[in-house]
């Protein structure tokens, strides 16, 4: 875990919100179905049994670079000294959630090498 991630009840508190959200984003797309089974614990965060009766793991990662965490953590403390950086440039399009998805990606990519076996 990166020393910027929230720890005790406050990360509890963020594994549920995004566990909503991801719920949310499959009701959106019709693919949640009733009744299902929710049940929370540390690895994976939280365990799915569904209509079907299939069981998924899901597990609450953030896809952040240190230097963004660091930036985060201190606006969450109200101290947000650094301003996260926002171009000038104007975008066209969809460039800028291209350019959103790339960075997400990249960190992604990064923080996967990071915990993978070598």
């Amino acid at each position: 875990m990166c020393p910027y991630e929230p720890r005790g009840e406050r990360k509890k508190q963020y594994e549920r919100y995004y566990l909503a959200l991801y719920l949310l984003a499959l009701a959106d797309h019709q693919l949640l179905s009733y009744p299902l089974k929710v049940s929370e614990g540390d690895s994976p965060d939280f365990m799915l049994v569904w209509k079907s009766g299939e069981t998924s793991g899901l597990e609450i990662t953030r896809t952040t670079d240190e230097e963004l965490q660091r930036a985060i953590t201190r606006a969450e403390k109200g101290q947000p000294q650094d301003v996260i950086g926002i171009s000038s440039h104007v975008y066209v399009g969809y460039e800028i959630e291209e350019k959103f998805s790339d960075f997400v990606r990249e960190t992604v990519e990064k923080k996967a090498q990071e915990v993978s076996p070598s």
